[in-house]
This record gives structure tokens, sequence and C-alpha cells, in this order.
């Protein structure tokens, strides 16, 4: 979505707080946050969410933590698996667990394509072994390895500001 655009109304789990939530849980409540994220990346993703979690510490330590929601998501979930998404988190700064940070995760390779790919236009191809970044280790300290099925992605680097009415205020790349 553009600006002033409205945030595409979508509902996926969110595994770290059990329960399935809507992209526009926070609309008439606060601002919402959302980047596009997976967490094998090796550059921009851990960087787009130490971001957030600037964000979100700023919003706990000034007291506006109800006034804004972020919801990274993943648009890798065969391997982002609740354990992984709460290891990701936590390296990057944040409590995933916290109640205005919902990390959501498709159910399925197809739907992360419908709902990122397709309802956000935020673009992303699965490639062979790290093809997208250079084939190097992960930020989970592995090796990707094509010839065992592993794989990579290139994508778009996207964090979208949804204001309280839930109309797309910016889109940051």
């Amino acid at each position: 979505p553009a600006h002033g655009e409205e945030l595409p109304d979508v509902t996926l789990p969110a595994p770290l707080h059990d329960q399935e939530v809507s992209t526009r849980e926070f609309v008439g409540q606060g601002e919402t946050v959302m980047t596009f994220i997976y967490t094998r990346c090796p550059g921009p993703c851990p960087g787009m969410t130490a971001a957030l979690a600037h964000v979100f510490v700023d919003a706990t330590d000034q007291g506006y933590s109800d006034e804004v929601g972020l919801m990274p998501t993943t648009f890798d979930p065969k391997y982002d698996d609740e354990q992984r998404l709460r290891k990701f988190f936590e390296r990057n700064g944040v409590d995933p667990t916290a109640e205005n940070w919902l990390a959501l995760r498709p159910e399925t390779p197809e739907q992360a394509d419908e709902v990122v790919n397709g309802e956000f236009g935020v673009g992303f191809e699965r490639t062979p072994g790290g093809g997208g970044h250079g084939g190097h280790n992960t930020t989970q300290g592995e090796t990707l390895n094509p010839s065992e099925g592993d794989y990579d992605f290139t994508h778009v680097n996207l964090v979208l500001l949804a204001n309280r009415d839930g109309y797309v205020e910016r889109a940051y790349q």
C-alpha cells in the first residue's frame, strides 16, 4: 500500500502470543508499524528489527507503548518457527512476548507469498543456498547449503507506518 491507502486487513497467527492477529489490530487505538523479515537474513532484516526495537524501547520508556503496535512479519514460515522467531527478536533487543510486539507468521510459504507479495506488495523471491545475499553465513551462524535444500531470499526492505485510522502514513525502504 502507498501513502494514503488503507492498510490491508489480513489475519495471521502470532505464535509468540498464541493467537490470531489482524494487521489492523490497532486501528482506532494507535499507530501500527510493520516490517517483513526472515530470521536467517544476514543483512537488512536484523537491522530493520533493531530499528523497530528502538521504537519499542522508546515507546515503553516514554509511556506511549499502548499507542503503537509493532508487527514484524516473516515471509519464511517453513524455517521461522516459534523458537527461531523468539531467539531472533531477543537477539535484536526485543521482548518478543510484549503486548504491543506481535510477530506474525503465515502458516505456509504459499500464504506468505499471498500476504506479503500479494496484499502488501513487498517483493521477495526464494533463491537456492544464499543467492540473495551472496551465499554466506546467516545470522543463525549457519552456512547455507543448496545441495541440502537450504535457501535464501532476495527481498525488498520495507517498514510501513499506518495511523490510528488504518491508513498508511509512511513507507520506509
